[in-house]
């Protein structure tokens, strides 16, 4: 089994090769795992890369070390490919993906973790809804731009 880390340099506030470069030294000293560390270059070589890597057909764990974007582009190279794998470790500067869907809720520096249960839903109740107008009706102005191929602006 192959084990990428797939670096976004320009992610985040400071290049971070160094940190994941360790990380993947280590799993190789400790695990003997085949650990490789491969750089993206610019928008779209995360995708290009993770699809190279997975259809060589061999089992893939692929390692995302970059922001929401990195992320978005490795996992659609992957995707359809049931040999490959991956995981994120955050190095953006939002981090939204993990933050909302990480395991054990949104962690920020060293504070505790806050879970989905104790950050809770929106609460509109009480809200005059009469004196608003409700944009929940409204179409999302980013599915437009797909659908009829221009930006419309509210």
């Amino acid at each position: 089994m192959r084990h990428v880390f797939l670096v976004n340099p320009a992610a985040g506030q400071q290049d971070q090769t160094a940190r994941f470069t360790a990380m993947a030294d280590s799993l190789h000293r400790r695990h003997s795992l085949n650990c490789t560390l491969l750089r993206t270059d610019g928008p779209g070589s995360a995708e290009a890369a993770a699809r190279r890597l997975a259809q060589t057909g061999e089992p893939l764990r692929l390692y995302v070390c970059g922001g929401d974007g990195t992320a978005h582009e490795a996992a659609c190279g992957i995707a359809g490919f049931s040999n490959a794998a991956m995981t994120c470790i955050p190095a953006g500067t939002g981090n939204d993906l993990l933050r909302t869907y990480a395991r054990d809720g949104y962690h920020e520096g060293e504070a505790a973790p806050l879970t989905h249960a104790e950050r809770g839903c929106p609460d509109f109740s009480g809200l005059p809804h009469d004196k608003y107008l409700s944009l929940t009706e409204v179409t999302n102005p980013m599915h437009r731009l797909w659908s009829d191929g221009r930006w419309n602006k509210m």
